[in-house]
């Protein structure tokens, strides 16, 4: 499932701020965040199963972030995996906008259906293969869930609400601070809940912003920070049941 809400150019000294969690079966196993050993450049946990990943940063100051699209009509048996998508980004060197022009957007359909958020302090780039459209993003604020970029979900509301509260104390951020909003768990009232053809029960589980249900929930939350003089926060905290919760950070210079 997975959502990210995404600060573009609203700080004065961070042109990208990042918030994410990521949505999973508790037993599908992955590693927390980290440099990986094939591609030392990439900061980002990763997924055993595909080798991929869900979303991070590298240290040339590229990041990315992957939701899925929810319409079990859309899903194929034998897609390839999404994650790829987002570690081959992170390890590349092109633009965000040539990467989806040469290389996500003519293999659109070998994937179920997606979101990615890509890009570096120059260019942020989105791109759905349902809409099959690259979007430019401008100054503003975003929040992509698992419909299409700023789809006016409540808890994409939510995170702009927060934001908005936030920005305007125009205090330094911390990457420990947006934990706060990662950890809503508040519940999207009936009237309020999408219709994305799943069950209506299953449909209030998943609406809020941090989901606990059997077996499944948000396993992680992230936050990155990149500011204008090129410096690089990176927070992951894991939560899964029954394990003890664990944080992890990183900070380093753009290179």
């Amino acid at each position: 499932m997975c959502i990210v809400y995404f600060a573009k150019d609203l700080h004065p000294d961070y042109p990208v701020i990042a918030a994410f969690n990521r949505d999973e079966d508790y037993n599908r196993e992955a590693a927390q965040a980290d440099f990986w050993k094939d591609a030392p450049l990439v900061l980002a946990g990763r997924d055993f199963s595909s080798s991929g990943t869900w979303g991070g940063v590298s240290k040339k100051g590229r990041f990315g972030f992957l939701t899925n699209y929810r319409n079990p009509k859309l899903v194929k048996a034998h897609a390839k995996s999404r994650g790829e998508l987002v570690s081959e980004f992170l390890k590349g060197s092109t633009s965000a906008s040539e990467y989806l022009r040469k290389v996500v957007q003519p293999r659109q359909d070998e994937f179920n259906p997606f979101n990615l958020l890509i890009g570096d302090r120059n260019e942020t780039c989105y791109y759905s293969n349902v809409t099959n459209e690259i979007q430019t993003l401008t100054k503003g604020f975003y929040g992509l869930s698992n419909h299409l970029l700023n789809t006016d979900w409540m808890k994409v509301r939510i995170g702009r609400a927060w934001f908005e509260s936030y920005l305007k104390q125009q205090r330094k951020p911390a990457p420990e601070d947006f934990t706060e909003l990662l950890l809503n768990s508040v519940q999207a009232p009936d009237e309020a809940l999408p219709d994305t053809g799943i069950d209506r029960k299953i449909e209030k589980l998943i609406s809020p912003i941090f989901i606990q249900m059997p077996g499944y929930g948000t396993r992680v939350s992230s936050v990155l920070l990149i500011s204008s003089t090129g410096q690089i926060d990176f927070l992951e905290k894991t939560h899964v049941p029954k394990v003890n919760e664990s944080i992890r950070k990183f900070r380093f210079q753009i290179g």
